[in-house]
């Protein structure tokens, strides 16, 4: 397997102690349906088909996929395929309405994973997953954080995420160069409602790929460089207009996009075409 793991980048975790914590976090009940995602030589994978639920694992690598079946035979279904093109939807249907993923996310591609979760919220009850620690603290930063960004309030907007414990690169083979952290993420109720999610995701990537200019600055375009506009609707959504975006929280720029619908309706300046 050798080949395989140098391949796909992949480290596998080998703490017994982290593994049961995983486990333990997932809360799978009777009838739950499971995910694994990426189950590699099965070491997360070996104490959940034991467990109460029904369990599908995810599974890139056609090498491991016949260890896997070799192991588990028909306590665990398979897919063979990358998990970024599974339809979620059509895993359980109509078994279960909601289930559980869990996974040690590969680090090249978790952010294009976690995002696939996210899209996947209604079908979700939880998630317990494995992530680089940096991308992890990103995924909870609070406004006023240097790791606040784009990804925080995604993150934060679907589901509510705790950061559970972190795993040292000892606890892989091989080792990896960084530390890794496990996140719960508990969908359900949303924690934000929010009109427009199209209209302030374009705003979010205007202002936080330009994060070190004022937030005026930024959102001038969306109000067709109408300042003393742009500068009212902050205002109203109690923010200041020299405010960096990552001082802002959800909620303001949820009244910041109400704002500009407002002012659009108002005065039929809606600009078309460009970044905004």
């Amino acid at each position: 397997m050798k080949n395989s793991r140098q391949r796909l980048s992949q480290h596998f975790l080998t703490d017994h102690g982290a593994i049961r914590r995983i486990v333990d976090a997932a809360s799978v009940q009777e009838g739950d349906g499971v995910v694994e995602v990426g189950p590699g030589k099965g070491a997360l994978t070996e104490l959940l088909v034991e467990g109460p639920g029904t369990l599908v694992g995810i599974e890139l690598d056609s090498i491991l996929c016949t260890h896997l079946r070799k192991r588990f035979g028909n306590r665990l279904t398979l897919i063979n395929k990358d998990v970024l093109e599974v339809d979620f939807s059509t895993v359980f249907l109509p078994a279960t309405d909601r289930f559980i993923l869990v996974g040690n996310l590969p680090y090249h591609v978790s952010g294009a994973i976690i995002e696939k979760i996210l899209e996947a919220r209604d079908l979700l009850s939880r998630a317990v997953v494995m992530v680089q620690r940096e991308v992890a603290h990103r995924m909870i930063a609070a406004p006023g954080k240097k790791d606040y960004g784009i990804l925080s309030i995604a993150v934060q907007l679907h589901c509510s995420p705790s950061i559970l414990f972190e795993v040292p690169p000892s606890s892989f083979d091989p080792e990896p160069k960084v530390h890794s952290s496990v996140l719960r993420l508990d969908f359900g109720a949303s924690r934000y409602s929010v009109t427009d999610e199209r209209l302030l995701f374009k705003m979010l990537r205007q202002v936080f790929t330009q994060r070190r200019k004022m937030i005026k600055n930024t959102l001038a375009p969306f109000f067709s460089d109408d300042a003393l506009a742009c500068e009212q609707a902050l205002l109203d959504a109690g923010v200041h207009p020299t405010d960096r975006p990552e001082m802002i929280s959800i909620p303001q720029f949820e009244d910041i996009c109400k704002g500009l619908a407002s002012f659009r309706n108002s005065s039929g300046k809606v600009r078309t075409g460009g970044s905004v």
